[in-house]
């Protein structure tokens, strides 16, 4: 639970631009206060593996999602909040469904504007759905009013430089109906 301030402030963005963009990939995440520690609660599924423990115990999943778009909407909000620090370890699943979750922003939101480097020879694929959230929920005045909180008018610009950068990108190819 505990962390440092600006850790706080960045799970509690992330969490918060996950709910204004519809997207249920960021747990739910309150900010609290335990007998003087200062820090955050996180709720996580009942049953979870993270990536680093699907790929050492060849693990296999077959939710009602196909993974790949889970993929891609990942590296979607990645690549909008600038997260360097996703690993193996910070992305899971709810093996329940065998849908993809993510936690630990505290690498994320800088004041650069470039995508993570994990993103910068493979860009994500937004969809047209994406595009249409990122523009319509996502310009100056609605980051300022729904993340100003934790982040700085400097982060903030940088979060909508790469808004841009990610609407900018070359469309996701439509899937097809059989």
């Amino acid at each position: 639970m505990a962390g440092s301030k600006t850790d706080v402030a960045h799970e509690l963005a992330a969490w918060t631009l996950d709910q204004t963009l519809g997207l249920g990939i960021v747990p739910a995440t309150v900010e609290r206060e335990v007998q003087g520690h200062h820090g955050y609660l996180q709720a996580r599924p009942a049953k979870s593996m993270t990536q680093a423990e699907v790929q050492a115990k060849g693990a296999r999943g077959g939710g009602a999602c196909a993974l790949e778009p889970q993929f891609q909407l990942m590296y979607a909000f990645d690549a909008l909040i600038g997260n360097e620090g996703r690993t193996p370890e910070r992305m899971a699943y709810d093996t329940s469904a065998w849908t993809v979750f993510v936690t630990n922003h505290d690498r994320a939101f800088g004041s650069g504007e470039a995508f993570p480097a994990y993103l910068k020879a493979t860009p994500p694929r937004p969809g047209a759905e994406l595009r249409r959230r990122l523009a319509m929920r996502l310009d100056a005045a609605k980051v300022t009013a729904a993340l100003g909180s934790w982040l700085s008018a400097r982060e903030q610009r940088a979060l909508l430089a790469r808004r841009d950068a990610l609407v900018a990108l070359p469309a996701a190819a439509a899937a097809t109906q059989r």
